[in-house]
């Protein structure tokens, strides 16, 4: 009897070991090393200088015997020195639910005119959707691009994504803000349309997002919506943006913005690209009382992309700007940034 349990126990053993073993697992990465020059009228923001950004993947998949294929997934952002996301995923013919430290639904149904550049150079100054003004240490709530805002970030949340039907899809997410808050969850929702156009290929994307008040903290509502066109060598996008923000206890907007975009990409062949966009955001409830001036952002980017071998990238990327602050007082900036990328992936 005892050696039929040994026997038992081994057999058990080798098969977790052989179930562990069948699960597909992939390291990728990549690493941006940039050189930019900016040339601005603030004497503070002009200069050149040195930057970096790079990140380590982990991501395994595994298909059980019913057909469910889980996944998990580990984003080590190498600049903050710790854990970026990390999420897990079950997947089948009903679509996928994800759950943990993860995007929102908006993210992967959102479009901006600057998908098609590989390096926006205004990140090199300004932060992803709303550029801070150079000379005060608040945020002035402007859109830098015609894009999705990820309201909720990487907070911890689930995910359920429909499975591609007849070129349509859609997705929800919730982020909970936790058991010491009134209520400040976080809702994504998206949708997207794909369909073949003359030899290429239409595909039209919706994202809403809405952030709950409380006491302490504003509601937030903001969407975003474009189309891709794809047509054998080139790629156009068009895309609009919105962001509302209510004050705390009332009605009125503290921020009311509107973006729009376009961006166009061309592969020229032989590993080369060339990339161009253009966006403008305005604030109506930042205006000024006596002019009527409002809150302003433009920005107009030329890119150009040469692969010199497979896993590796060098991109001139050229961003001129305009920043009018409108009714929150203060300087004004214009200028450009011209930066250099070269980025390895594997």
């Amino acid at each position: 009897m005892r050696k039929i349990l040994l026997s038992s126990h081994r057999l058990l053993a080798a098969a977790t070991i052989a179930s562990y073993a069948s699960a597909d697992v992939s390291v990728t990465g990549n690493f941006d090393w940039k050189y930019r020059n900016i040339a601005s009228n603030l004497a503070a923001s002009d200069g050149t200088q040195m930057a970096q950004d790079h990140e380590v993947v982990i991501s395994f998949s595994n298909k059980t015997d019913s057909g469910l294929t889980v996944g998990g997934r580990f984003d080590m952002d190498g600049d903050t020195a710790g854990l970026d996301e990390s999420s897990i995923s079950i997947s089948g013919g009903f679509g996928s639910i994800t759950m943990g430290a993860n995007d929102g639904v908006s993210d992967a149904f959102g479009v901006t005119e600057q998908d098609l550049i590989n390096d926006e150079a205004h990140l090199a100054k300004f932060s992803p959707m709303f550029l801070a003004d150079a000379l005060a240490a608040t945020t002035v709530g402007i859109m830098t691009n015609a894009g999705e805002v990820n309201v909720s970030g990487d907070n911890n949340k689930i995910a359920y994504t429909t499975p591609s039907m007849g070129g349509f899809k859609a997705g929800y997410s919730v982020a909970d803000a936790g058991v010491d808050t009134d209520s400040n969850d976080t809702t994504d929702v998206g949708l997207s349309y794909t369909m073949p156009l003359e030899g290429g290929s239409l595909l039209f994307e919706y994202n809403q997002v809405k952030r709950e008040a409380t006491d302490a903290i504003e509601e937030i509502q903001a969407s975003n919506y474009g189309v891709t066109v794809t047509m054998g060598a080139l790629t156009a996008i068009a895309s609009s943006g919105n962001f509302e923000e209510a004050s705390v206890g009332s009605t009125a907007l503290t921020e009311d913005i509107e973006a729009t975009g376009f961006g166009i990409k061309y592969d020229m062949g032989g590993g080369m690209t060339i990339a161009a966009s253009v966006m403008e955001s305005e604030d109506s409830a930042d205006a000024d009382a006596a002019t009527g001036a409002k809150e302003k952002y433009s920005s107009n980017i030329g890119e150009v992309s040469y692969t010199i071998a497979p896993g590796l990238t060098a991109n001139l990327t050229y961003n001129d700007f305009d920043y009018k602050i409108g009714g929150a007082g203060g300087d004004a900036e214009a200028g450009s940034i011209t930066q250099l990328t070269i980025n390895a992936t594997f």
